[in-house]
């Protein structure tokens, strides 16, 4: 298959939900009881409402700080080793983007573009509201930090067999920048990827509900997970009387 964030091993084909429950799996297009759940499958991804939350049951990495490092016994096949500090958490909601299939993520020698806090962006998903081809999916943020070239802008690849023998961030930096052929100062900076979310379909009673996503008379209920109008650029079609 392949995903938001996956590049090695990525093909051109993606599994799909429709791929085996087909593109009306709710028998309810356009009904007369208003209830327009296979419309909403024209812009609104299956895993957006089949995916509430995830890291369920095992918590999930959410951060890596490779400058906090801890000697692990269990690292490197159970020779010991030293890993970066790794911040997981559990029973997230997830964050939600239009994805069209398509995405940038960079690779290296590349100089990545900030996001708006101000993080160097490892994976973005492609799409818009606009765009035929996207719909809302559910992503997972992960968030790090690395080592950024002063004079180019380049990200600097770091040596992690350096960094699990050593714990010395520093040094694994200077190896990785030894071994492509890289010199001078660099500053550690934050980073951001998006990752898809496919893993975790919830059983249909724990799938979400309209109140979730939409706050009206309709649907009352608590804040809504997500800001249609202001995060995504939804409007009403037609004047609202």
């Amino acid at each position: 298959g392949r995903g938001l964030d996956r590049r090695p091993n990525a093909v051109a084909e993606r599994l799909t939900c429709e791929g085996c429950h087909g593109d009306r799996p709710h028998n309810d297009f356009l009904p007369a009881n208003g209830k327009k759940k296979d419309t909403h499958a024209l812009k609104v991804a299956c895993q957006s409402c089949h995916i509430p939350t995830y890291g369920k049951g095992v918590s999930t990495e959410v951060d890596r700080d490779w400058t906090d490092p801890h000697f692990s016994p269990s690292a490197c096949n159970g020779q010991g080793g030293w890993k970066p500090e790794e911040i997981h958490a559990s029973d997230l909601t997830p964050s939600y983007r239009f994805w069209d299939g398509r995405s940038r993520v960079y690779v290296l020698g590349e100089s990545p573009a900030q996001n708006g806090d101000g993080e160097y962006a490892f994976g973005v998903p492609e799409g818009g509201i606009d765009s035929l081809a996207s719909r809302l999916h559910p992503m997972k943020e992960h968030r790090g930090n690395a080592a950024r070239h002063d004079r180019s802008g380049r990200m600097n690849p770091h040596s992690t067999g350096t960094f699990f023998r050593s714990g010395d961030f520093d040094l694994a930096v200077q190896d990785g920048m030894a071994q492509s052929g890289m010199t001078g100062s660099y500053t550690i900076v934050p980073v951001h990827t998006y990752q898809s979310l496919n893993h975790g379909v919830a059983q249909e009673h724990d799938t979400l509900k309209c109140a979730d996503c939409h706050v009206d008379s309709e649907f009352p209920g608590g804040p809504p997970r997500i800001d249609l109008v202001a995060d995504f650029g939804y409007a009403l079609n037609e004047p609202e009387s």
